[in-house]
């Protein structure tokens, strides 16, 4: 009866493969064969067989049969080819029919032990989902804070000068790190002038000037002054579409313009 089982399971993987060509990756995985057309020929899955046939007898005969390793594997397996249970499922619905049709009187016993696999594999497949779950929270939070130490770095340019380069786009949570970071640099600091170079800015829209022009007042009320430097003609024309107002705001085409112009007023402060 196993070994009768056993050749019907393997014909049974095939017409769940047929119908389901994406399941077939999983079969592959676990049975090292490539291709739907070697399912059909199930000598070639002598090592395979006479595993199944072992198990079918297991499960047939004892009432006692230690599954956990067996349903371990299956679960790997599922993570490994990032599929679902569903194939596992479907087939062991497949088998319990054969065997109730087969063996009705060993159906009971038989039906106790797939249906505690059914349950191991669940949990042992739960349990590396959860795993492998909080192994990429982990990592996408360390490459959250890589990027953001990256993102805009606060750099000393000359005594009393701050410079950050403000590159790429921005979202709100992206603007609300950024806030945070210069003000905390502003408060530690102290610097005399604080250079916000925009060459690195891909597109400006009004949320995102806003948000810029709040910073700059809020830098002022520490002391300091904010000039805003890299304005090329691309970021002007832009602003003066968005009809912002800088006048109190030094800007200037480059890096260079600015810092001169922050040394000379550091100059003129120390000589005051």
């Amino acid at each position: 009866m196993s070994s009768k089982l056993a050749v019907e399971i393997v014909r049974a993987f095939e017409w769940i493969n047929l119908n389901h060509p994406d399941n077939l990756v999983l079969f592959e995985y676990l049975y090292n064969i490539q291709g739907k057309e070697a399912v059909a020929k199930h000598p070639r899955f002598k090592k395979f067989l006479d595993k199944l046939e072992s198990l079918m007898k297991d499960f047939l005969e004892k009432d006692e049969v230690d599954i956990d390793s067996i349903a371990k594997d299956q679960a790997q397996a599922h993570i490994k080819v990032q599929v679902n249970s569903a194939t596992f499922i479907e087939l062991c619905m497949v088998i319990e029919d054969l065997v109730n049709k087969e063996r009705p009187d060993l159906f009971p016993r038989f039906l106790k032990h797939m249906r505690s696999l059914q349950l191991k594999v669940a949990s042992h497949h739960d349990a590396l989902l959860k795993q492998a779950r909080e192994k990429l929270e982990e990592i996408l939070e360390v490459q959250k804070e890589t990027i953001k130490e990256l993102s805009t770095p606060i750099i000393p340019v000359w005594n009393k000068i701050l410079m950050a380069p403000i590159i790429g786009s921005f979202d709100s949570m992206r603007i609300m790190d950024l806030q945070e970071d210069i003000m905390d640099a502003v408060s530690k600091e102290k610097p005399s002038s604080f250079l916000m170079d925009l060459s690195g800015v891909c597109h400006v829209n009004t949320n995102i000037i806003g948000d810029i022009v709040k910073l700059i007042n809020a830098i002022k009320l520490l002391g300091t002054q904010t000039m805003l430097v890299g304005i090329n003609p691309c970021t002007a024309q832009q602003l003066v579409n968005l009809g912002v107002n800088l006048e109190d705001i030094p800007a200037f085409s480059t890096l260079e313009q600015g810092l001169k112009k922050a040394i000379k007023n550091l100059d003129s402060q120390t000589f005051s």
